[in-house]
């Protein structure tokens, strides 16, 4: 069951990306008449060329992502960093419960990319949060990343994909 959502990944991506793509070609078939208004234009073309190249050389580097702790992406890397670096297994546990808050269940879906080259991603073998932050704890090891999260309706995370 837990090999299965590695297509639901590849597809939602390919459609995330072919979606982006279609919309920046969109808007510029844009004409304006107004001088101002293509001026504006222009700047705005030059303000997403310079965003797209500055995106695309760190998804060719193997940087990791960074993100600020007030999104949730930078709250979950906060959690893994203080379970991994907990002084006790007591502030580890309090920490692993705290962090539990941000999830739907104890059995949200963990995918790890541990390489990626020309689009193509590999993954490590699936396991579940409450298993992934008990291995933070047991290991002290923190070399994932978050890469990709998936809400509920709630706002608490279904799925989460890392990057090694």
């Amino acid at each position: 069951m837990k090999i299965k959502l590695l297509p639901k990944y590849l597809i939602l991506s390919t459609v995330i990306g072919l979606c982006l793509v279609g919309c920046k070609a969109k808007q510029k078939m844009v004409k304006t008449d107004d001088k101002q208004e293509t001026t504006e234009q222009t700047t705005e073309d030059t303000t997403t060329k310079t965003e797209e190249t500055s995106d695309n050389s760190s998804s060719d580097s193997d940087a990791p992502k960074t993100y600020s702790p007030t999104t949730l992406e930078g709250k979950i890397n906060e959690y893994f960093a203080a379970i991994a670096n907990a002084p006790t297994t007591d502030a580890a546990n309090a920490k692993i419960t705290e962090a539990m808050s941000s999830f739907s269940n104890p059995n949200v879906p963990v995918l790890i990319i541990f390489y990626k080259s020309d689009g193509k991603e590999s993954y490590d073998e699936p396991t579940t949060i409450i298993k992934y932050l008990n291995y933070l704890k047991d290991t002290k090891n923190n070399k994932a990343t978050v890469e990709e999260i998936v809400k509920d309706s709630n706002g608490r995370v279904k799925e989460i994909v890392l990057r090694k």
